[in-house]
């Protein structure tokens, strides 16, 4: 019986630990999703002011 339940706890420490990687994992996956989405934002509005400026060089153009 006591065996049982030092596995049982031995488990349950396994577990535990295992849940704290994949906490911490999507901590990191998280913060790296938030600089890309930055990133393309940024380069969004990179190419919107392009693309306008484009737009009004062509207009004066003709």
């Amino acid at each position: 019986m006591q065996e049982d339940i030092e596995k049982i706890y031995a488990k349950l420490v396994n577990l535990e630990t295992e849940i704290q990687n994949l906490r911490e994992g999507y901590i990191i996956i998280s913060e790296r999703y938030t600089v890309a989405i930055s990133s393309l934002k940024s380069l969004t509005a990179s190419a919107l002011e392009a693309a306008k400026r484009a737009a009004v060089a062509a207009k004066n153009h003709y």
